[in-house]
């Protein structure tokens, strides 16, 4: 199992968080792994290197550093997390995931729940919550192949559905002419 995290290496990512839920699930799941995709951001909100590399050398996680082309890390991994309490629309990393039919951990924000479809493709955890991320995490490690598969095509059903830009563009037209 593999879970990883796309974002800016700020705290309102959810980056510390993701860090101790992924060394609490590795304490019950030695073999998951933990990737962290992202580069390092002058915000004051930021992550430090010295974190991330504190959380190497503890073999928490592994730090990918910023990439051009996250799909093939993406595609590696089985679920994208994303314990974000910055508000922001709906984010481009879960939409991705979704694409490419991987399950979703994401906080119970504006934006990031509207990634998940009554739990059929992931789990919401409250934001800032490590705690309920690591129960999440471990739930996703523990379960059968044939639960993850389920879950990772209502992903990609989620995204055609929902998010398919033809369809989006469709919809906005409509409501710019007046119609719906």
């Amino acid at each position: 199992m593999r879970f990883v995290l796309v974002a800016r290496m700020i705290a309102s990512k959810g980056v510390r968080e993701f860090a101790e839920a992924a060394r609490r699930t590795r304490a019950r799941h030695p073999q998951v792994q933990f990737d962290l995709i992202g580069g390092l951001d002058s915000n004051p909100d930021s992550v430090t290197a010295e974190e991330i590399d504190r959380w190497q050398a503890e073999q928490v996680l592994t730090w990918h550093g910023q990439v051009a082309d996250v799909r093939p890390l993406m595609r590696a991994a089985h679920v994208v997390v994303l314990p974000s309490y910055y508000r922001e629309g709906v984010p481009r990393s879960l939409l991705e995931a979704l694409a490419l039919g991987r399950l979703i951990i994401t906080t119970d924000m504006p934006g990031c729940r509207e990634t998940l479809d009554g739990g059929s493709n992931g789990m919401l955890v409250p934001p800032r919550d490590t705690a309920a991320l690591a129960q999440a995490m471990d739930r996703l490690a523990s379960a059968s192949c044939e639960e993850l598969l389920k879950m990772s095509e209502a992903s990609h059903r989620l995204a055609r559905e929902r998010f398919d830009v033809h369809r989006v563009n469709r919809d906005m037209i409509a409501v710019i002419e007046g119609g719906e």
